[in-house]
C-alpha cells in the first residue's frame, strides 16, 4: 500500500499529495484494431489544498502569458511499507495541460487541487527494472 508521495514538476515540489494516476492509452478504431500510435501519457495529481495554497501550480499551468511551458524534468515517487511498494517515474518531456481547484460547500470536505500533465517522454522504475516511453513527435 502506498503511504507517501514525493512529486516534483520541474524544480517545484508539490505538497500534500493525496493521489497520483499515470495512464497511457493507445487508440483503436471502431473494430477495436489499434492503428494509431500511443497517446502521450496523462499524469493526474490530486492534492489537499485545504491549508496550504500552491501558487506554483497555477503558474505552471498558465505560464504567465498563456503559452504552454515545456518541462524537461520532474519526478513521481511512491513509497510504501515494502520495497515492492516503491515506484518512480521520471518526466523527461511534458507540460501542465490542466489545473483545477475544487472548493466544496460541505464544512468538513477538503479543498482539492488537481494538476494534469501530458508527458511525451517518461521513464518508469519499479521492482529493480525500468522501462521508457517516448513520443518523438511530442512538442
Amino acid at each position: 500500500m502506498i503511504k507517501d508521495y514525493q512529486v516534483k514538476i520541474g524544480n517545484v515540489t508539490v505538497p500534500n499529495v493525496q493521489s497520483v494516476t499515470v495512464s497511457i492509452e493507445t487508440p483503436s478504431d471502431q473494430k477495436g484494431i489499434y492503428r494509431e500510435p500511443t497517446f502521450a501519457a496523462t499524469i493526474t495529481i490530486v492534492r489537499d489544498a485545504s491549508n496550504k495554497a500552491f501558487i506554483d501550480a497555477f503558474g505552471l499551468a498558465t505560464n504567465d502569458d498563456g503559452r504552454k511551458n515545456m518541462l524537461t524534468s520532474g519526478s513521481l515517487e511512491f513509497h510504501g511499507d515494502d520495497i515492492k511498494d516503491e515506484y518512480a517515474f521520471n518526466i523527461k518531456r511534458g507540460f501542465v495541460s490542466g489545473w483545477m481547484l475544487h472548493n466544496p460547500t460541505a464544512a468538513n470536505a477538503m479543498t482539492t487541487e488537481t494538476i494534469e500533465l501530458k508527458v511525451g517522454s517518461l521513464e518508469y522504475k519499479a521492482g529493480g527494472g525500468s522501462a521508457e516511453f517516448t513520443r518523438n513527435d511530442f512538442n
